[in-house]
């Protein structure tokens, strides 16, 4: 993967742009998703200006988490690696998917340290309940102080460990079956064994 050839400044460098361009260009789809839940919401959802709402926390906290979550995902995947492989797991295609599924519940539970603010700032002003960035930490922090930034810390960090791992495990099983070495190691064991059904060989191959 390109993320191992990586350093691990590379990889925080390049997780934080990433997360940042995508959470950027996609903002307002989130602008409309949140205030259309809001019940009494003053103005349009889709009013123009209000498309820029939320945008500053989204911005200067979506570069941390992303550092934060693709660094962690690349730390725990090596480490895991190299742990199984001194167990002599390694080349296992359990172990492979185990690696992908801790290495994402990890890394979106060590993001969620800075994705949960993003989150409750961003939506606030969203749905038009503080004016600005600085309004809404200061209303936040003077009411109900740090634990105010994690409010909804549960169902985020269940909904984020969830997709995130289904997601990383998903994309390295499909990476695993439809990459050109393992079509090529079906086939020849398909050459040699003509009694072994193509599906057997197929499981056989990844289990």
């Amino acid at each position: 993967m390109a993320s191992e050839q990586l350093s691990a400044a590379d990889t925080m460098l390049a997780g934080a742009l990433a997360r940042v361009v995508a959470q950027g260009v996609l903002h307002p789809l989130d602008v409309v998703r949140t205030r259309r839940q809001v019940k009494d919401l003053r103005g349009s959802v889709y009013e123009f200006r209000a498309m820029a709402y939320g945008l500053s926390p989204q911005l200067l906290l979506s570069g941390p988490a992303g550092a934060i979550q693709f660094t962690t995902v690349d730390l725990v995947r090596t480490e895991l690696a190299k742990y199984f492989s001194a167990v002599g797991a390694s080349d296992s295609f359990g172990s492979r998917m185990l690696i992908q599924l801790l290495a994402a519940a990890l890394g979106a539970s060590a993001a969620a340290t800075v994705r949960v603010p993003q989150e409750v700032l961003k939506q606030g002003i969203m749905a038009q309940l503080y004016p600005n960035t600085f309004s809404a930490t200061h209303s936040i922090w003077t009411t109900q102080g740090w634990r105010g930034f994690y409010n909804g810390l549960r169902p985020t960090l269940l909904r984020d460990v969830l997709w995130n791992s289904l997601s990383f495990t998903i994309f390295k099983l499909l990476d695993e079956i439809f990459s050109p070495s393992a079509v090529t190691t079906t086939s020849t064991q398909g050459e040699d064994s003509a009694s072994s059904t193509p599906k057997g060989r197929i499981v056989a191959q990844y289990w």
